[in-house]
């Protein structure tokens, strides 16, 4: 006889609860699994509190977080118990920042071949998020610990976190991020993007310089944040860009974020590109004017195409 797969049966129990009405027999069963041993059972648990704001539960997830911190590498593989809760914990809105501020600095180095894995690189991004929504005083330390991060996605998760801090704060942050540089090119984009979000028009000179980068992809993203400003100024500069470069690829490159201004400048534009310019330039713009899909513009792209 095959022996039974306990933890496969409680998972389509508990999955049957995250589909079915919330019933005061079904919460008490998600509290008893968040004092169960089986880290993979706390996480789904977790993950259905959460999702259903089961704000009772709340002192049962602090319990199962501080039992999956000891021994984790052994109670809680993969940091995924821990990571559930804090997600649930955040989407119920949970104001204490304590739990965020252990959840931020938690490190969990797991063997693996080669080097070490670091499970709990989820689990900081999303204490980032946690911290900017509380908005304490020392919230920013903490992301700027985590900006220099050995993982990308934590990184990554404090750049876009930084976005909910006041731009007086984030934004030098983030500049000196973006001019120092990253190993990870996504770090730099969200930077980049980021600035704009805050202050498009205090940062668009800034984010205009990584135009000239010898890295093709930042001076991808750097386009492209431009773009979605939707600033008349950012229009002219990536024209005036695309002007200048005597790299087809590049004037290719820079149809796409010109049409993301979405500017009548930048439509009028793109349609003298397919009118006028080389076969891979008019592809490009026919590519990027669909933006433009209202049938007022959709009348005036024209149907011939190219220089004669």
């Amino acid at each position: 006889m095959a022996k039974r797969d306990l933890t496969k049966e409680k998972l389509a129990i508990l999955g049957q609860i995250e589909q079915g009405p919330l019933t005061p027999e079904s919460q008490k069963t998600l509290g008893k699994t968040l004092s169960l041993a089986n880290n993979i059972l706390v996480a789904k648990a977790a993950t259905i509190v959460g999702q259903r704001r089961v704000e009772a539960l709340t002192p049962d997830l602090l319990k199962a977080f501080g039992r999956f911190c000891e021994n984790p590498l052994k109670r809680d593989k993969g940091c995924l118990a821990k990571e559930a809760i804090i997600e649930a914990l955040d989407e119920m809105e949970f104001d204490d920042a304590d739990i965020f501020v252990k959840g931020i600095r938690w490190v969990q180095a797991e063997p693996a071949y080669g080097r070490p894995v670091d499970t709990a690189a989820g689990m900081r991004g999303r204490c980032a998020f946690a911290l900017a929504r509380l908005g304490g005083p020392d919230t920013v330390y903490e992301l700027v610990d985590l900006l220099v991060d050995p993982e990308p996605q934590p990184r990554i998760a404090a750049v876009r976190a930084l976005v909910g801090i006041p731009g007086e704060q984030s934004e030098p942050l983030l500049r000196l991020k973006a001019t120092i540089g990253d190993d990870s090119h996504r770090v730099i984009a969200e930077c980049l993007s980021a600035l704009v979000r805050i202050n498009a028009g205090r940062s668009i000179d800034f984010v205009a310089r990584f135009l000239n980068s010898s890295d093709m992809i930042i001076a991808e993203n750097a386009a492209f944040a431009l773009g979605e400003s939707r600033l008349e100024e950012a229009f002219t500069i990536l024209r005036r860009h695309r002007e200048a470069s005597p790299n087809p690829e590049w004037q290719e490159l820079l149809l796409m974020p010109i049409a993301i201004t979405r500017s009548e400048e930048a439509f009028d534009y793109l349609v003298e590109v397919i009118e006028t310019e080389t076969p891979g330039s008019v592809a490009s713009a026919r590519k990027a004017i669909r933006i433009f899909d209202d049938e007022s513009h959709r009348q005036r792209i024209p149907s011939t195409t190219g220089a004669p």
